[in-house]
């Protein structure tokens, strides 16, 4: 376990550990898997079968890296994991040769086993069919925001998370840069809580930013697919997947100019209108 709460305010651990005491006793590899590659999200589908071939599940996208002729582990990091019941689940699944080539890492604010009674720990045990002292992740506790992990990924998941963050444009870059070449990475708000609205830019109406955003990457060439409601045209979505490209990195560009909280704690986050507010340049 490796721990980094140097820039952790009090007042985002204090918010956390009331929102999460709940979601991060039920997000499991099946939400996961409802969320990211829903049967009705063609387009998410279609981009992960570029890299994948045939892969329609989180656990089949990592299948399929391990399986690569390459001597190297297929690194798996999720953002805000939680108990990182998902995780624990897709580690029983792997057997044989394989199961050693997938390395896992959970990057949360807690560690909740640790801060968990031996009870609590049985029964997300029993609802989620695995043991929660068994094929344990690296845990990392940090800010999944700003986390400098310790190795590249290959895959990075981010579920249900971003809407709390107070820079989510930051943490995507973080993310995206710290993918090896073609990684894949998979970024979920709440279905009924889209990007544009609550992530904007002065001066501009609520589709500009990410219609921007999503221009810079397609004249540089990054793949990218949305999903849940909008399209590339009409950016109302819940759902972003990025894969990065070789020799690039993202730079944000725009800072941000206000944060406001609801009462259910999701961050509204207004930024300059520096254009594009995130861009892709060399690495």
């Amino acid at each position: 376990m490796f721990v980094d709460r140097q820039e952790i305010a009090g007042e985002l651990l204090e918010e956390q550990s009331r929102v999460q005491a709940h979601r991060m006793r039920t997000r499991d590899l099946s939400k996961y898997n409802a969320i990211i590659f829903s049967a009705d999200y063609s387009s998410i589908l279609t981009f992960v079968d570029t890299e994948v071939p045939g892969a329609q599940s989180l656990e089949g996208v990592l299948e399929g890296l391990a399986t690569r002729p390459s001597s190297q582990k297929t690194h798996w990091a999720d953002m805000a994991g939680g108990f990182a019941i998902g995780m624990r689940q897709v580690a029983h699944g792997f057997a044989g040769p394989d199961a050693a080539k997938v390395a896992m890492s959970c990057v949360d604010l807690f560690d909740w086993e640790g801060e968990s009674d031996e009870e609590d720990i049985k029964g997300i045990s029993e609802i989620s069919g695995v043991d929660m002292h068994d094929k344990q992740p690296n845990l990392i506790v940090a800010n999944a925001e700003t986390v400098d992990l310790p190795e590249p990924a290959d895959v990075v998941t981010s579920v249900e998370g971003i809407q709390y963050f107070y820079n989510p444009l930051a943490a995507v870059a973080n993310w995206y840069n710290q993918l090896n070449e073609n990684g894949l990475l998979f970024v979920a708000r709440l279905p009924l809580l889209p990007w544009s609205g609550n992530i904007t830019q002065a001066g501009t109406d609520e589709q500009t930013l990410f219609t921007r955003i999503f221009d810079n990457f397609t004249q540089n060439g990054v793949s990218f697919a949305v999903e849940g409601p909008g399209t590339k045209d009409d950016p109302d979505f819940s759902l972003l997947a990025l894969q990065r490209k070789e020799g690039t990195r993202l730079q944000q560009n725009a800072e941000v100019l206000q944060v406001t909280t609801d009462t259910e704690d999701y961050k509204s986050v207004v930024y300059t209108s520096d254009s594009p507010a995130l861009e892709v340049v060399l690495s």
